[in-house]
């Protein structure tokens, strides 16, 4: 058999069984915690044998801290290792029947392998299940395989035609099996052994576990199971545990970089120099090598399922070194993962940019996953010598930068021959150049491709004389580009077009071996060093990570061996306790100031290689190694474990009086390494790297924790979740003491805000203000636990409403989260209020004379704004007298009377009336309006009426009763001549009464006029411009027109109606002032009728008919008619007509 040397699963055992120490704490404090709860007899899936296993024999396989296992139709074979050398024990089943393995229970979890270049060898979402199945093994038993954590669980059922007896199991690869005292077997190997637990069988009868006695039987190298007695009605279960403590493979694996999605899912990517690391199934007949392959592993949130596991590779080493999400991790989102590659034939998809392999000295290498991790986009690149990707950062349009070293120049090698240096592309030239590449012992360099990388955007190489390298790179939210490594050149950065450069000297002269380095450039076009900034002493420093916060604060953390590290800036006493101590500086945005920067460590090494930062910030944590014993900060968890251990340091409120430092402390008795970590929106940190210990922090639940073989010899990659390392939620307002809007609030009231947790004061707590409508009310401000108490100095008054403002960061956490601004209101109790006005507001036909009271509810006394009293119209102000208090009562007096028809306003403004005790009334005011004037409503007749009758006696009618005033006798009646006309003059009630004093009216236009004082009303107020009325009397008399039928008409009927036309319309028509008369003297009685427009009258014969052949003659004397305005007809009028014969 041939055990291929890659594998990924590793990494799911290793998070379900290194984790981790203590539970949570309070949430006051929201101490470091590590998870110990999760994970317990997790089941690692077996991965079906698709071909990457070259052996066809093996079906399926899994890995679990044991090492590998391999399962055949007719045996099982287990790969654990020590020492780079492995140890390979088989299982066969003696007397076994000839059965196909299968797969029961299809798991979640996918597996790609992506090694060399030729695509006809990769393998995609290979199927993985929870078990696999021999079914009928032995006649009436079947066995279930089920791979676990620190074990692999084989159940026997046995049934009815079946025997426990039948089972036999050869070993081989043993020097022998023994069963110990605790009834375990053990399969020897020198002083290595694995264990089988003491089986334990069982039966489930009526729904009840009934226990059936077993134990282990030796024959040689061969073993069974001996049984009691059991009812063989039911099936029997036989469920012995295989159980190891090796961890991983026998080479090194390790995490490099670990990111986090939106959705809590964790990736992570390093290398695997394990020949039968866990990519579910590795496995050849070859000779293990020593090179390394570059693993990708996806994880659910709480790390409980492996979702997906790819490894890519060549036929050299291959590592990861940085890893990145984008679509800013939302759901869906690729991988990108970066590195440095010695493989010719690392995989390259087509239309990746890519410039021809050199010399395989080294050369980048950026891969694009999907979500499940199947290969999108694979590339390398490099020049002439070794070139090394150490930090990969997507900037929200989801451009790719990569950042690290390179010693690729330009020119000729020692024999003459040409050699290219590092890609560099300024995409503002449109085209390559080398123009601007230094040629250093190694120097920085950051790169930009698009998306799909296809294409190199932009690029720039720089360094200076001496060596200088980038470790990790970060972006703000303006895009610009933050990276930080070490330099030891006095001319860092060596670059032209570098154009801005810290006005601090301390932050740019080289003082030491090498100094750690930050850099801004521009995202795009990175030849635009924005600026720059070196962080050192005298000895060595070296940048490690970096990030930016949303408010643009730099992070910095490396390593340092210098005792004088310059800048420290902290309130809290820092200095340099061991060999190599972490360092933690923060920047402001344009790396020109620090505003924060401190040693980290302990008596020994320690060194910080990634951070995150928490919300806005400046709260942040950072992961590192150490072997202090004495590390800064810790408080709940072991100080040390021995050799290496992990540290994970939480700092919050750095460089105040209230901050805090927290550092938990993980691993195990040999070296254990903390090289990165990542952290969700709520906090959630993980942090990944590699481990030496066997006795790493393992989770509860685990089957032994003895170390059966020593893992000091070889290195483990671990995942490591920490809960909630940093509270990410600000503090909010649960409650109010007086309630929001409260009223009638005493004076005496202490105000109190209660927050959901305890709270401290913030950066804008001076700037927090109680007050009223007009003026700052001075106060006590003070926190006690979560509440803000507010004390007035300084009375409150009645009646006034009263604002708390908080601005945004009064008020913080204890983990420094921010508070929203938050403004509450309350009015106090009310001072003197008005209870009634006379007159009442809003009335109206107020008297002229009338004097103005207000009424308060209790006695008052004149305020500050007492003169500001008034009594205004829309013209202006109104004289008053001063306004008198009695009791409760406030009196205005006007100085002469009010104008009828007139609105008038009282305004008291604020603090013009106080209560006794000096609380001022609120402002208050009141509106009335006078009676109104003396004005006529209508007059008959109408005001240019026409046709008036000549007997007609004048009517003005007023809007109230109406009296003779001094003008009384100046009322006129004149003709249109301006003649005065006689008349006669009467008052009732409302009406004035106009009578010609002798005669009609002559026809013609009369004009009655009303001066001003004519009439008055009671108040004596007289009509404001007197009044004129016009009206025309008709004297025309009415004449007739014409006649049916017509003067001297003949042959007329004896029954014709007579019509008479009039020229204007009349009114009445005196019959006896009309006779029809026959020639014989015969008078006819007619019956008249007068039409609706008057000017039409009917003469009907009420009964019988003219005579026939008769002339009538028809007389209508002087007076016989009259028209509607009393006018005769003026002279007589007749005419005749002939009855037909």
């Amino acid at each position: 058999m041939n055990i291929r040397k890659k594998g990924l699963i590793i990494l799911l055992i290793m998070v379900l069984f290194i984790f981790m120490g203590s539970a949570s704490a309070a949430n006051t404090t929201k101490k470091v915690s590590v998870n110990d709860k999760k994970f317990v007899n997790v089941t690692i899936p077996f991965t079906q044998n698709n071909g990457q296993i070259a052996d066809k024999n093996v079906k399926y396989s899994a890995n679990t801290f044991i090492g590998s296992v391999y399962v055949e139709n007719n045996g099982i074979i287990y790969r654990l290792s020590k020492d780079k050398k492995s140890w390979i024990v088989s299982e066969n089943f003696n007397g076994a029947n000839h059965v196909a393995v299968s797969g029961l229970d299809s798991s979640k979890t996918k597996v790609n392998y992506y090694i060399g270049k030729n695509s006809k060898d990769w393998k995609k979402n290979v199927s993985t299940y929870n078990q696999v199945l021999y079914t009928n093994l032995y006649t009436g038993v079947n066995l279930h395989l089920k791979a676990h954590g620190k074990n692999i669980e084989k159940i026997y059922v046995i049934t009815r035609n079946g025997s426990p007896n039948s089972i036999w199991v050869n070993v081989s690869g043993s020097t022998g099996l023994k069963v110990n005292k605790n009834g375990e077997l053990e399969i020897l190997n020198g002083s290595s052994a694995l264990k089988l637990t003491k089986p334990f069988a069982y039966q489930m009868i009526n729904g009840k576990r009934v226990v059936v006695p077993v134990s282990y039987v030796l024959n040689g190298t061969s073993y069974g199971y001996k049984t009691g007695a059991y009812n063989k009605k039911y099936r029997l279960f036989i469920d012995p545990l295989l159980s190891s403590t090796y961890l991983g493979g026998n080479s090194y694996d390790g995490i490099n970089a670990i990111a986090v999605d939106k959705d809590g899912d964790v990736y992570v990517t390093g290398y695997t120099g394990s020949n039968d690391f866990p990519a579910s199934g590795t496995y050849n007949n070859g000779a293990p090598t020593n090179e390394w392959d570059v693993f990708v592993s996806k994880f659910n949130s709480d790390l409980s399922t492996l979702e997906q596991s790819t490894y890519i590779g060549g036929s050299y080493s291959d590592q990861a070194y940085g890893i990145a999400l984008d679509n800013s991790g939302r759901s869906g989102c690729n991988v990108f993962v970066t590195g440095v590659t010695y493989s010719h034939d690392y995989p390259m998809t087509n239309g990746a940019w890519t410039v021809p392999w050199d010399t395989g000295a080294g050369d980048v290498f950026i891969t694009k996953l999907n979500n499940n991790l199947g290969l999108n986009t694979s590339t390398f690149f490099g020049g002439n010598r070794s070139d090394i990707a150490k930090g990969i950062l997507i900037d929200a349009s989801n451009n790719i930068y990569i950042t690290g070293q390179t010693f690729s120049y330009n020119g000729t090698d020692p024999k003459g021959a040409s050699v290219t240096g590092y890609p560099v592309r300024y995409s503002g030239f449109g085209e390559p150049t080398n123009a601007y590449t230094y040629v250093g012992n190694g120097d920085v360099f950051v790169s930009k491709l698009n998306n799909d990388l296809t294409y190199f955007t932009s690029g720039v190489v720089f360094g200076g004389e001496g060596t200088s390298y980038a470790n990790a790179i970060a972006v703000d939210q303006q895009n610009y580009i933050y990276i930080t490594g070490a330099t030891n050149a006095s001319d860092f950065p060596a670059i032209p077009l570098a154009n801005t450069y810290p006005k601090n000297p301390s932050l740019v002269n080289n003082k030491g071996d090498y100094d750690a380095f930050v850099v801004k450039l521009s995202c795009q076009y990175l030849e635009n060093i924005e600026s720059a900034a070196l962080l050192g002493g005298s000895a060595k420093d070296v940048g490690n990570g970096i990030a930016v916060d949303p408010v643009g604060r730099v992070y910095v953390v490396g390593g340092t061996w210098s005792t004088d590290f310059q800048p420290i800036v902290s309130q809290q006493a820092s200095n340099n306790r061991g060999q190599e101590d972490a360092f933690v500086t923060i920047l402001d945005k344009e790396l020109q100031s620090v505003q924060y920067s401190i040693y980290l460590g302990g008596n020994s090494n320690d060194v910080a290689n990634g951070v995150v930062v928490s919300g806005l910030g400046p709260n942040f944590g950072v992961v590192g190694t150490t072997n202090s014993t004495n590390f800064a900060g810790v408080t709940s968890s072991p100080a040390y474990n021995g050799n290496e251990d992990v540290f994970f340091s939480v700092l919050k409120n750095p460089n105040t009086s209230q901050q805090t430092l927290d550092t938990s402390i993980i691993g195990g008795a040999n070296a254990d390494y903390g090289n990165c970590a990542a952290m969700t929106g709520s906090g959630q940190v993980y942090v990944a790297g590699n481990t030496w210990s066997n006795d790493y922090p393992t989770t509860i639940g685990a089957y032994n924790n003895f170390a059966h073989d020593d893992l000091g010899y070889t290195k483990d990659a671990y995942v490591t979740e920490i809960d909630n390392f940093v509270d990410t939620e600000p503090p909010i307002v649960t409650k109010t003491d007086p309630l929001k809007n409260a009223i009638n609030v005493p004076l005496n009231k202490v105000i109190t805000l209660v927050f959901n947790e305890p709270i401290k004061e913030g950066a804008n707590f001076a700037d927090i203000t109680l007050n009223s409508n007009t003026d700052q009310i001075a106060a006590d401000i003070r926190i006690t636990g979560n509440s803000l108490i507010v004390v007035p100095m300084e009375k409150l008054f009645k009646g006034v409403t009263y604002t708390l403002n908080l601005p945004d960061d009064a008020i913080e956490d204890l983990a420094g989260n921010a508070a929203s601004s938050y403004t509450t209101n309350f009015t106090t109790i009310p001072a003197a209020q008005v209870k009634s006005t006379d007159p009442v507001k809003n009335a109206v036909n107020v008297a002229l004379n009338k004097s103005i009271k207000v009424v308060f509810s209790e006695s008052i006394k004149a305020g500050a704004n007492f003169s500001g009293i008034t009594l205004s119209t829309v013209n202006g102000h109104v004289a008053i007298k001063t306004p008198t208090i009695s009791g409760n009562s406030l009196n205005i007096v006007p100085l002469a009377n009010l104008i009828s028809g007139t609105t008038y306003t009282l305004n008291i403004p604020n603090d013009a009336i106080e209560d006794l005790t000096s609380n001022p009334a609120a402002s208050y005011t009141t509106s009335f309006t006078t009676v109104p004037p003396l004005q006529v409503t209508s007059s008959d007749p109408v005001n240019n009426a026409i046709n008036v009758p000549v007997t007609k006696v004048i009517k003005i009618i007023f809007n109230k009763p109406i009296y003779s005033g001094s003008a009384y006798s100046q009322i006129t009646l004149k003709d249109s001549s301006n003649t005065n006309i006689a008349i006669t003059k009467s008052i009732s009630g409302n009406v004035l009464t106009i009578t010609k004093s002798s005669g009609t009216f002559a026809g013609g236009l009369y004009t009655l006029t009303l001066p001003v004082n004519s009439v008055v009303d009671v108040n004596n107020t007289s009509l404001v411009s007197g009044y004129t009325t016009k009206f025309t009397v008709d004297a025309v008399p009415p004449k007739i027109v014409s006649t049916t039928p017509t003067n001297s008409a003949t042959k007329v009927s004896t029954k014709q109606q007579l019509t008479i036309t009039f020229s204007k319309p009349v009114d009445s028509v005196n019959m006896n002032l009309v006779t029809i008369k026959s020639t014989s003297g015969t008078v006819i009685k007619l019956t008249p009728s007068i039409s609706k427009d008057g000017k039409t009258l009917t003469l009907t014969l009420p009964t019988g008919t003219y005579a026939k052949s008769t002339k009538y003659v028809v007389t209508f004397q002087s007076k016989s008619i009259i028209d509607r305005s009393g006018n005769y007809m003026a002279a007589p009028y007749s005419f005749s007509f002939t009855t037909t014969s």
